[in-house]
């Protein structure tokens, strides 16, 4: 690859071609070393160089090498070693929130909503309350798609019990505050963080009091925690999973969903601290640490093949969460 930074019409044995090459490997050099999740060379991503998916929608990815992972640990993947080179990939979507005709959805009451848990393969679950039923990412698009929702995109939202690895109980419960089309399905808690969408349209990230007036809210999804607060990053932190972190600018105009894959051969994961490294790195102010792990999951619908695909590929398959964030789009007139 030619260097853009070498004048081709300078000889090469002169001092400014030399000049201009140790600054180009100096250069790659410190992005190559970087271990705080940002590129050095540039701080704020260029969301115009971004593929577009449809109008108001871009789309990015990028794989990232570290020279190893010394100091951090990455629990449920047995093949680490943090003397290693440690790898990293991740997507990023942004949305223009004032694209015309931009509508978005989430998990909706289950079946049965407001009761106790049923037992489950001889639990007894009644301290937790029906909230939602738990689905794959793409069975809640498929789903929503059925019912006439054309719903595009969709990632996975807030965490949610009861849990356990490989624990297929069909509802979920303790989510933090989840409104869906105006309507509470999960109460807030006083400690997730939400995002929130007015029935203005607009959007933030804010604690929700558990006795909040909750009348002017459209939609709301939570999360684990902030890790990007008025463009600041939480403390740093050690352990290292797959993560989804929800972004959103300054002006509350553009939210980025950031999608980064872990407890793999081609990527370990990433702290708290580096998903609002990365956020801002994307251009947003505020960022919220959504549920990770293997619930990290971004689809997308495919309008040729009628199905919906993974545009990640989540850490020990797909799984079934508590909630999801889902994006469609109509004509204004409707």
């Amino acid at each position: 690859m030619r260097s853009t930074l070498v004048d081709d019409r300078v000889p090469r044995g002169s001092w400014r071609a030399k000049v201009a090459a140790c600054l180009w490997l100096g250069c790659l050099a410190v992005i190559a070393v970087a271990t705080d999740g940002v590129m050095a060379c540039q701080d704020v991503f260029d969301w115009e160089s971004a593929e577009t998916w449809r109008e108001g929608v871009r789309y990015t990815s990028l794989e990232r090498e570290y020279p190893n992972a010394e100091g951090l640990t990455c629990p449920n993947y047995l093949f680490f070693d943090a003397t290693r080179v440690r790898k990293l990939r991740l997507h990023a979507v942004r949305i223009d929130t004032q694209t015309p005709g931009i509508k978005w959805l989430v998990t909706d009451r289950a079946e049965g909503w407001g009761e106790p848990m049923p037992e489950f393969r001889g639990q007894n679950l009644s301290e937790f309350t029906v909230r939602t039923k738990r689905q794959t990412t793409r069975e809640f698009m498929s789903e929503q798609r059925a019912a006439g929702v054309p719903v595009s995109y969709a990632v996975n939202a807030a965490p949610w019990s009861p849990y356990q690895s490989g624990f297929a109980h069909p509802f979920a419960d303790r989510m933090g505050l989840l409104v869906a089309a105006g309507r509470m399905v999960s109460p807030a808690d006083g400690r997730y963080p939400s995002l929130i969408v007015d029935k203005d349209g607009r959007l933030e990230m804010r604690l929700v009091p558990v006795d909040a007036d909750l009348a002017g809210i459209q939609t709301a999804v939570s999360g684990f925690g902030f890790c990007l607060r008025d463009g600041q990053m939480v403390a740093k932190d050690t352990v290292l999973h797959p993560r989804t972190g929800y972004g959103l600018s300054e002006d509350g105009r553009y939210l980025v969903w950031l999608i980064i894959e872990g407890r793999q051969v081609a990527s370990q994961g990433a702290t708290v601290h580096e998903v609002g490294e990365w956020l801002r790195h994307y251009g947003t102010h505020h960022g919220i640490n959504m549920d990770g792990g293997g619930s990290t999951t971004l689809a997308r619908w495919d309008d040729d093949q009628q199905q919906a695909k993974l545009v990640n590929r989540p850490a020990h398959g797909e799984r079934s969460n508590g909630n999801h964030l889902g994006l469609y789009f109509v004509t204004p007139d409707k």
